[in-house]
């Protein structure tokens, strides 16, 4: 219209919205940047599009859009900026089930350039659950590395997750206290939930329009599913029972918030499975919600569900913050009755790295890339959880083809982990390939043996079916290379010529006793390989754990070990040769150096940079308040209480 031969991307979007049938959110920002026909000015050349829709070869493609770009194509064609000074606008900017810190810094910027008072008059940052356990620093640190990093955002409220509970219930209330924004707690009132100020059951923001006449008022929620099935005995503090259904639950309270104070709409985050959610959103009008912000089954969900006198949108930000959930509620006018609702979900690492964050993120995870130089086990040890008369070094070589040293010390390993009878590990798990491991065993090298996420779960299993499993794994390994051969710990003896077990839990093999196995989902009770597993686990599906509860096998292997280790620091008196009655922190930090890791003297400048700071991480849970030494009572009480977490509760 203006004649200089570009249209706005605004005047694209609507005309492709028009094409229902194969138009997507993502579907603008896919062929705008594969076509390279982005001006600087965030407009495009419509010749260009039409010669690139013809054949799409004949445009060259551009590099990747700037972070600013990309940011900007995404929200312009519902950017608020031509919204009248009469209208009232709340924006949320929504992620859920966090396990990963380093998306963090784009979040940082998004959150920042998404807080445009031009497009709202109330920016809500919300995590909706699922972000202090379970990944590795968690249990370094349960979740005060996360906690921090929320903060840093800024989060402004959050919700319960069912894996909240995996941390102490000391470090959760601690988390709690620690959380600087509102901790929404609308149904889990038992186990001191109820009682604890800082877990309110609802928040209520008040919204008013820029020219101060037009306000509004939006309820918020925090409601967690409760799914008994996910949470084991007592965790909570004894509060699973306590929680209310979420659909009633959130009926329930719309009703207040919308009577008695006063609330237009009603904003839940929720907790649960998405089909839920679904049911949810379908009638959620009734009771003025039009909007869910979701989480749990880390599906990514941008879905709007229309029924009488208006519609509700369900958006779920999968996992990770590897996407932001962004979503606007608008009244255009004080006599709009149901808001315009206008939601997206966009890739977080399109936004610029924010430099003061980086530096937050980078000095939690030094903890976790500190790890990479630390001893897992030293050789003592190793003779200890491999077979009898195993020879050193151990092999981690032909694992899908028979029985392997490297890979019977990790099943070892998964055993005490898990604290169970028997630990199963299939070949193809087992990746390094190598016989190098004759007097240690570094947690990096635990990373290359077990470099996938082997979701392990616990199961009681009948002893006949576990050695009809080990036995048909073999059998088929016996005619070629097979992935799913089973190895098994260092209690378990497999007969060479029948490959049926003879001995578990280094006692004579019983078929009639139940063990209690950790072995990986998909052995037959995720998707199912092993033949003897699926046929028990069709008929037995009361006896399988959902797959939800399984623990990825080698940051579990990490923290267990690091257990071991922190059962052999020195003691007191070991450490105080000269018997001064003190500890410096110069001398602790030599006895952890030399426990945790290899010799530092082999390590080049930059490994020296990471495995510091787990030192003086470890060194700074003694030396707190400005001490300077540190007492015999105060060095025995940090053996006994200062080690991580227990990987499975």
């Amino acid at each position: 219209a203006d004649g200089s031969g570009e249209i706005s991307l605004v005047a694209l979007d609507k005309f492709l919205q028009r094409l229902d049938a194969w138009w997507d959110s993502e579907k603008l920002e896919l062929l705008s940047s594969a076509a390279g026909i982005i001006s600087e000015h965030g407009r495009i050349r419509y010749a260009d599009f039409i010669e690139w829709l013809a054949a799409p070869g004949s445009v060259p493609a551009t590099p990747r859009l700037s972070a600013r770009g990309q940011c900007a194509l995404s929200l312009e064609p519902w950017s608020g900026r031509g919204r009248s000074k009469s209208s009232v606008a709340i924006r949320f900017v929504h992620i859920n089930d966090v396990y990963d810190l380093m998306r963090f810094p784009s979040l940082r910027t998004a959150i920042a350039e998404l807080s445009d008072t031009a497009d709202a008059d109330r920016v809500v940052t919300t995590m909706g659950g699922d972000f202090l356990a379970p990944y590795l620093l968690s249990q370094l640190d349960n979740g005060k590395g996360m906690v921090e990093c929320m903060n840093a955002l800024p989060i402004s409220h959050c919700c319960f997750g069912n894996h909240e509970c995996d941390v102490p219930h000391a470090a959760l209330l601690d988390a709690i206290d620690q959380f600087q924004g509102k901790w929404l707690n609308s149904n889990m009132k038992g186990g001191g939930f109820g009682e604890n100020a800082r877990l309110p059951s609802y928040d209520v923001i008040e919204v008013t329009s820029r020219d101060g006449f037009h306000r509004r008022r939006v309820g918020m929620l925090g409601l967690l599913c409760n799914y008994t099935y996910l949470y084991r005995e007592g965790v909570f503090n004894g509060a699973v029972p306590s929680i209310e259904p979420i659909d009633a639950c959130c009926v329930r309270m719309c009703e207040e918030l919308t009577g008695r104070h006063g609330c237009d709409v009603v904003v839940p985050m929720t907790h649960q499975n998405s089909a839920e959610d679904a049911e949810l959103a379908q009638r959620a009008v009734e009771f003025r919600v039009p909007v869910i912000l979701g989480g749990h089954d880390h599906l990514e969900v941008c879905e709007k569900f229309a029924s009488k006198g208006g519609s509700c949108t369900l958006i779920k930000a999968g996992m990770d913050a590897i996407k932001v959930g962004v979503v606007d509620i608008t009244w255009d006018t004080p006599n709009t009755q149901w808001p315009r609702v206008d939601a997206r979900l966009l890739t977080t690492l399109d936004f610029q790295k924010e430099p003061g964050m980086v530096e937050v993120v980078e000095r939690h995870m030094a903890k976790v890339w500190a790890l990479d130089y630390m001893i897992a086990c030293r050789k003592d040890d190793m003779e200890a959880m491999t077979a009898p008369g195993t020879t050193f070094p151990l092999s981690s070589l032909g694992t899908r083809v028979g029985e392997s040293s490297m890979a019977t010390f990790l099943c070892t390993g998964l055993r005490g982990a898990f604290d169970v009878d028997v630990a199963i590990l299939e070949g193809g798990s087992v990746r390094a390939g190598t016989d190098k491991y004759a007097t240690c065993v570094t947690m990096s090298d635990l990373k290359a043996e077990l470099p996938f996420k082997n979701n392990t779960l616990v199961v009681r299993i009948p002893g006949q079916v576990l050695s009809d499993a080990v036995r048909s794994s073999r059998e088929k390994a016996a005619k070629g290379k097979y992935a799913f051969f089973l190895h098994c710990d260092s209690d378990c003896v497999v007969d060479p010529l029948t490959h049926c077990l003879t001995q578990v839990a280094g006692t004579a093999f019983d078929p009639d006793r139940t063990y209690s196995v950790a072995l990986g989902v998909d052995l037959g009770v995720g998707s199912g390989v092993n033949e003897p597993l699926m046929t028990w686990a069709a008929a037995n599906p009361d006896e399988v754990p959902d797959s939800e509860l399984a623990v990825p096998a080698e940051p579990l292997l990490e923290v267990f070990f690091i257990r071991r280790l922190w059962a052999t620091l020195p003691s007191f008196e070991a450490v105080d040769t000269a018997f001064k009655g003190h500890l410096t922190k110069a001398e602790i930090e030599a006895v952890f150096a030399r426990v945790f890791f290899t010799d530092l003297g082999q390590l080049d400048e930059a490994q020296r940079r990471t495995v510091t700071p787990m030192v003086q991480h470890l060194t700074r849970l003694l030396f707190q308040d400005g001490k300077s030494s540190v007492l015999r009572g105060d060095y025995d009480d940090f053996l006994r209480t200062g080690m991580p977490a227990s990987p499975v509760g």
